[in-house]
């Protein structure tokens, strides 16, 4: 006998899942549509806007405008900043090396500011990410023989803003923070 679904399997933490039309004319919008979707809409709504707007490249092709949504307040960026950037090598293009380095620059900010539009605690676990990826870096062989991995782009600023979130009086911060440095 097939199995009865419960109201848990057909709800999700906001409502009940959009359903397959939905989403599908989601994924007809133009780029525009998506933008004010996720600005206005419910969670569910932005969460496909989001992610539509990060398809096929769209992370990168889209990367200033996301982060520029996701500095308005009233949005609210830390899902737009959730997995934006992840760790790059050192030898990166320049314009990877550009979109971390205004990301770190955007968290930083975000850090350091009484009203940001990105919580504390996302943005540590944000800067966490854009150094550490689940993808490793090549590896090489130190004089010893022993294999390491080299440290991504942007690693040592990242550690050195999450070395002083150590201090933060925020004790979420502090914990995000221990964790991310582990």
């Amino acid at each position: 006998s097939p199995k009865k679904k419960s109201l848990s399997d057909e709800m999700t933490k906001w409502g009940p899942p959009l359903s397959q039309k939905e989403r599908a004319r989601i994924a007809k919008l133009s780029t525009t549509e998506l933008v004010e979707m996720l600005k206005t809409g419910d969670t569910l709504h932005k969460s496909t806007a989001l992610s539509q707007l990060r398809a096929n490249g769209g992370s990168e092709r889209n990367f200033d405008l996301l982060l520029s949504i996701a500095a308005d307040r009233r949005v609210g960026g830390g899902m737009i900043v959730e997995g934006l950037v992840s760790a790059i090598d050192e030898s990166a293009s320049a314009e990877d090396k550009r979109r971390v380095d205004k990301f770190v620059d955007f968290l930083e900010a975000q850090l350091k500011s009484a009203e940001p539009s990105v919580r504390h605690t996302q943005a540590v676990r944000s800067l966490g990410q854009a150094v550490h990826s689940p993808q490793s870096l090549p590896d090489r062989l130190d004089p010893e023989g022993i294999e390491r991995k080299r440290p991504p782009y942007g690693y040592a600023r990242v550690m050195g803003i999450l070395t002083a979130c150590l201090d933060n009086t925020d004790w979420r911060v502090r914990e995000e923070a221990i964790q991310r440095l582990g």
